[in-house]
């Protein structure tokens, strides 16, 4: 009577993604999560290979990529292996791979990152460290 739906949040072509956004990414199809500007969300996001958020998140994410739009403002115990950063992004982060944070960007808390990569005006403050 009723039917399954898919895990996924979104599923959308990689040609179709911002180039920036999907650079490592070489699969033909990407589960992806869209957090849009006018929406908040709290809770957890899992298995989506890229997260993409433009509202209000408070939230668990475990990801391949994670994306924080310019007016993306998120919070919570993230894992990553990239971040790029162009809103606000404060909590206990952890990337395998780079941070990138955008002129704009904002990175708060906790940090640890393998790789970093800040742009004029970008800032980051908390306890930093790096992954070895």
């Amino acid at each position: 009577m009723f039917n399954k739906k898919n895990n996924s949040i979104i599923e959308d072509d990689v040609g179709k993604s911002n180039s920036s956004s999907s650079s490592n990414i070489n699969n033909d199809k990407l589960n992806k999560a869209i957090i849009g500007t006018d929406v908040k969300y709290k809770g957890e996001i899992s298995g989506a290979e890229e997260v993409e958020i433009e509202g209000t998140v408070n939230a668990k994410i475990n990801t391949n990529n994670l994306i924080i739009k310019g007016k993306g403002k998120l919070k919570g115990k993230i894992a990553a292996n990239n971040i790029i950063v162009w809103g606000k992004l404060n909590g206990n982060i952890k990337i395998s791979d780079t941070l990138t944070i955008h002129e704009q960007g904002i990175v708060l808390g906790k940090i640890e990152y393998f790789n970093l990569e800040i742009k004029k005006g970008g800032r980051i403050n908390g306890e930093i460290k790096t992954l070895d």
